[in-house]
């Protein structure tokens, strides 16, 4: 059985991958020895490409190799706000990340590309730059073109 998070169909606690990964994580502390020590990294593949393995797209998109459709967010959180503080002071890239899952939220995405296409800017769903384009389904979109 494939296992993933996903927060497109409202099945979950809300719509925010962050949130869902931090539930997920309380989740499994609440089950004790029956639970998954999830860490950070773990939510992250949950949240990307599992997701993608899990609907068959694991070939198309869900990680950055080469030749897969780049699909991203920029989190830049406000100056001042909780996330920022934290990552500032973040040891390591695991723990700037479990800080992410765990105090992130829709403000703090400021960049978003799909298809190699950014599809928002500064925290707006807008198009940007040059028109989105709709490859077709089988084709691969690449940040380089």
């Amino acid at each position: 059985m494939r296992v993933a998070l996903g927060s497109d169909v409202g099945a979950g606690t809300g719509f925010s991958i962050f949130k869902e990964g931090l539930q997920a994580y309380f989740l499994q502390h609440l089950l004790g020895a029956d639970g998954l020590p999830l860490a950070a990294g773990h939510l992250l593949h949950l949240s990307t490409a599992a997701g993608a393995a899990a609907l068959g797209l694991g070939d198309v998109t869900g990680d950055l190799s080469p030749g897969k459709q780049f699909d991203a967010i920029c989190v830049r959180p406000p100056v001042g706000t909780s996330l920022d503080i934290g990552l500032r002071h973040a040891g390591t890239p695991e723990e700037a990340l479990g800080k992410v899952f765990a105090l992130a939220g829709d403000a703090d995405v400021a960049d978003v590309w799909v298809g190699g296409d950014q599809v928002a800017s500064g925290g707006f769903v807008r198009p940007v730059g040059r028109p989105v384009s709709r490859p077709a389904p089988a084709g691969r979109r690449t940040p380089a073109g």
